[in-house]
């Protein structure tokens, strides 16, 4: 899986990885090179979902949790993740110049920055985050289970090797 492209959780038989980010900071940035690299051996067997938790200080990590939804919605997410990278400056008019360059419907990736549901989406990723203590982006969790410490290869691929074996073993509930 060498592109991804967010989900929902689909199957209780996959592996859920639930990462938190935000692309304006470096540290995101480089945890989602890892978390990638980390996962792809596993692609078949993961669902993995991106959730927002941007800097609400900041109106720049704002926009570009929009823009990542905006285009996520013509399947065109890490398109986007990947342009936001080189943008000096992220604002209304620099995110529809981006889009129009990634070929996003123009027609659909205007609206989608004003859409009150997509802000909704939003909030509710940045909500989800903070009940689960988190105070900055990027955090990971596999099958519920937050990855602490560096992001590492050398330290995430076991860690999500580990979950995997650990959902495939049967459950021991025996019935009496």
């Amino acid at each position: 899986m060498s592109t991804y492209q967010p989900g929902y959780f689909t199957s209780c038989e996959l592996l859920n990885i639930t990462e938190f980010g935000d692309v304006t900071t470096s540290q995101s940035r480089i945890a989602r090179q890892i978390i990638s690299a980390s996962i792809a051996p596993f692609y078949d067997q993961i669902e993995y979902r991106y959730r927002y938790f941007p800097d609400l200080k900041k109106t720049e990590s704002v926009l570009a949790a929009i823009a990542l939804e905006a285009a996520k919605r013509q399947h065109k997410f890490q398109l986007m993740y990947n342009a936001l990278l080189s943008l000096p400056t992220i604002n209304t008019l620099t995110l529809i110049k981006l889009a129009s360059t990634l070929g996003l419907v123009q027609d659909r990736f205007i609206p989608d920055l004003l859409c009150d549901h997509i802000h909704t989406i939003i909030k509710s990723d940045w909500l989800e985050g903070t009940n689960l203590s988190l105070n900055q982006a990027p955090a990971l969790f596999v099958n519920g289970h937050r990855f602490h410490g560096k992001f590492t290869s050398a330290k995430l691929t076991p860690f999500v090797s580990f979950h995997l074996e650990q959902s495939r073993k049967p459950s021991s509930i025996t019935n009496n």
